[in-house]
């Protein structure tokens, strides 16, 4: 063995080898590896299983360093047997340490490197199983470290990436169901506190932004994945633009469920899905104030803009209920520790909700004359005016009210003659702005 690895390393370093040199390196590498196809024969703990895995490696580095200096090198690889069976035998181990780890993560990225052109999906295809679940973040092994496997997870990862942009592959992977399997993986790693890997990263927003298969797994994903996946898409929208499937299969998905967020019998709301219904909304209030085509999908959907006014109009019924969560909190003492308000009612599917409806009506009324006739015909208008009272459990909900009336008032005199029409009876008596004043007072005195 001692020789075999003072071989392996007089090759080194590969990169300075000439093209008529690489033949015979690789051939000795093959030779050598020969010698190892014994691995197999000793359990994963022993002494003689280290050490012939230790000249595996050494013969791999080798045989990755070989792969960039050509293709017809690529190939001669390709077409050893013995080398292709010992690969199959160590993918094969089961993770039950991190030596195991280690002779996988080496096999993977030398997989990887032979991986070019046309032999990408061959080379996939025979080891399809092994580049997926290394994507899987959730292992049950003591004996290998987060970091670790880190690594051949992101490894995976960058095969996948390569995989799934090409259409023919990755319409194929929809059609076995691989593609959702591939999808799950990466949004659990997104749950993970740690950083996500770079190449993670690279795939998950290749799902995001690239992908048009992804509208059609979306909804098969389990439910704590499908939230956790719209959080990342909410994050990317406000740097990248997502892909117009992805987009409009999100919005119709909102108009499809956002009436889950209201009880039948109308006095709370229903525990299924209001998390997702919260989580589409915030991604369609980041689309209407983008500055690219997001924007305009938006906008030009009346029946998106119907299905948010008219929720706002039923929250609003339902909020005259004191008992309900979405009633007004217009009293500085319903926010005190000892309240009947629960301590915390932030977190309630209640809180900022009413805003983000009126949020995003205000961006889709901006120079926008159809959702302007909507907004009136539809008595929707009325809503927004009900709005520009303070609600500690809608923050600046007052102030986005006030926006969305004057971008349906601006150069439609129908919607500003409802305005002008309306009579001041007096101040809204607002409890939450009196004691804030009297605070006030009291502290310049």
């Amino acid at each position: 063995m001692e020789n075999h690895i003072e071989t392996l390393k007089s090759f080194q370093p590969i990169s300075q080898k000439t093209p008529d040199e690489i033949p015979a390196v690789i051939q000795s590498t093959l030779d050598v590896l020969g010698s190892c196809s014994c691995l197999t024969d000793f359990t994963p703990e022993s002494d003689k299983f280290q050490e012939i895995s230790n000249l595996v490696l050494e013969a791999f580095k080798i045989l990755k360093g070989v792969c960039p200096k050509g293709k017809q090198f690529q190939q001669v690889l390709l077409e050893s047997k013995e080398l292709l069976a010992l690969i199959q035998h160590i993918l094969e181990f089961a993770q039950s340490n991190e030596n195991i780890l280690k002779l996988r993560l080496s096999t993977v990225q030398l997989l990887f490197n032979l991986s070019v052109g046309e032999n990408t999906y061959k080379i996939f295809n025979k080891f399809r199983e092994t580049f997926i679940e290394g994507l899987n973040p959730e292992i049950n092994c003591e004996g290998i470290s987060e970091q670790e496997y880190a690594k051949y997870c992101n490894t995976n990862a960058l095969m996948l990436f390569n995989v799934i942009n090409t259409p023919e592959y990755a319409e194929e992977l929809l059609e076995s169901g691989e593609l959702l399997k591939i999808l799950e993986f990466s949004v659990r790693h997104t749950l993970n506190e740690e950083e996500l890997a770079d190449n993670v990263q690279l795939l998950l927003n290749t799902f995001v932004t690239a992908l048009p298969e992804t509208a059609m797994i979306y909804e098969k994903l389990p439910d704590n994945l499908r939230l956790q996946f719209l959080y990342y898409i909410h994050d990317t929208m406000r740097e990248e633009e997502i892909s117009q499937e992805l987009l409009d299969k999100l919005i119709l998905r909102f108009k499809q469920t956002s009436d889950s967020i209201l009880k039948p019998d109308g006095t709370g709301v229903d525990t299924t899905k209001p998390k997702e219904v919260y989580s589409l909304l915030e991604i369609i209030a980041v689309a209407s104030q983008s500055e690219n085509e997001m924007k305009e999908t938006v906008a030009i959907d009346g029946s998106l803009f119907l299905n948010i006014g008219c929720l706002l109009m039923s929250i609003q019924k339902l909020g005259k209920n004191p008992s309900s969560i979405f009633a007004p909190a217009q009293k500085l003492e319903q926010l005190a520790p000892n309240s009947s308000l629960p301590s915390t009612f932030e977190t309630d599917i209640s809180y900022k909700f009413k805003t983000l409806l009126v949020q995003t009506m205000a961006n889709l009324l901006y120079k926008n004359k159809k959702n302007q006739e909507l907004v009136r015909e539809m008595d929707i208008l009325l809503a927004i005016l009900d709005c520009t009272n303070v609600d500690a459990r809608n923050p600046l909900i007052k102030e986005y009210s006030i926006w969305a009336i004057r971008n349906a008032c601006e150069n439609n005199p129908e919607n500003q003659q409802i305005v002008a029409s309306l009579t001041k009876v007096g101040n809204v008596k607002s409890d939450v702005v009196s004691e804030i004043s009297e605070s006030v007072i009291r502290i310049q005195k």
